[in-house]
């Protein structure tokens, strides 16, 4: 039923929206127009020459890194999914008044995470990787140092010299997403798919109440994602298949990846996207910072949409 007030908080998200794509559109035209005829200097970053076997070392280092980590929060987690479901026929077959307690979510098919697992969960994924990273530098600088950034920059130019490069690549972003969404939708009515559910951070993160949780997940996903996922999927990967094969198959293979590592197949075209987008804007500047601001723009915008959604919703209640 529709609600007898305005919904503001539902005009908000779709003004914002059609703000951003709309200038999206005009500065993508805008700037096609200007380097129509003009060669485009770009800075460049230096490939990561590490040769195969040394990148296979720093990739297990990465993996077995994280699995360590995720093995020591375990314990603090609660039960596995496999072993909720066992707890739940058990207590099925005794008739006992647990199982609604125990019953996992019909969205994910398994157990939701606590707010605060979730929290410990993103840290011993995030934290670790980057101090493998930094490790590896720090005791193999010959094998695995090297500069990241070809010229420097400071944070505030940063924040200001990528807010045109997210508005312009704001529309290509949306078009792989809508291509991606009618591609899924008639690959279910085909019934080739079943449900593809959204991001399960998303899903969380909406349905939290403790404000100390919900702030320590968008620095999370504003602060911490970025700065991580940049150095690991820009800063190495990309630059190190960029020294083994061209630098377009690097972008794909990158953002491929990129994409993949989120386990989520209703977003995987649009991460792809951004992912070559990042490694193109990194390319284009020169510094690590640009795609980091980048990516925390996307992010903190994404998670603006759905806070502006979820309290629409509440005015149709």
């Amino acid at each position: 039923m529709l609600p007898s007030e305005l919904d503001i908080a539902a005009t908000a998200a779709i003004l914002l929206f059609l703000a951003i794509l709309i200038s999206g559109f005009y500065l993508w035209i805008l700037g096609r127009r200007k380097e129509k005829g003009r060669i485009v200097n770009t800075v460049s970053v230096s490939p990561w020459s590490i040769g195969w076997v040394n990148f296979g070392l720093f990739t297990c280092t990465l993996i077995i890194s994280v699995s360590f980590a995720q093995s020591l929060i375990a314990p603090l987690m609660g039960p596995s999914s496999a072993e909720t479901d066992k707890i739940e026929e058990v207590d099925i077959d005794r008739e006992t008044q647990t199982t609604e307690r125990l019953q996992p979510s019909e969205e994910t098919g398994s157990a939701n995470p606590t707010p605060w697992a979730l929290v410990l969960s993103i840290l011993s994924f995030q934290i670790p990787m980057i101090i493998a990273f930094y490790g590896l530098r720090k005791i193999y600088p010959e094998t695995f140092g090297g500069p990241l950034n070809r010229k420097s920059v400071s944070i505030r130019e940063a924040i200001l010299e990528t807010i045109p490069e997210f508005i312009r690549c704001f529309p290509i972003i949306w078009l792989a997403g809508l291509l991606w969404l009618i591609l899924l939708t008639g690959l279910k009515k085909l019934n080739i798919l079943d449900e593809f559910p959204p991001q399960q951070l998303l899903t969380i993160i909406s349905s939290i109440e403790s404000p100390l949780v919900v702030g320590l997940l968008v620095i999370f996903a504003v602060v911490l994602a970025p700065f991580v996922e940049e150095i690991i999927f820009r800063g190495a990967i990309y630059r190190f298949l960029k020294a083994e094969t061209c630098v377009l198959n690097a972008q794909i293979i990158s953002g491929s990846l990129f994409a993949a590592v989120h386990f989520n197949l209703f977003s995987f075209l649009p991460l792809l996207v951004i992912g070559v987008l990042l490694a193109r804007i990194y390319e284009k500047k020169g510094n690590i910072l640009f795609p980091m601001v980048f990516h925390a723009y996307w992010n903190g915008f994404s998670l603006l949409m759905l806070l502006l959604t979820n309290w629409s919703e509440f005015s149709f209640q």
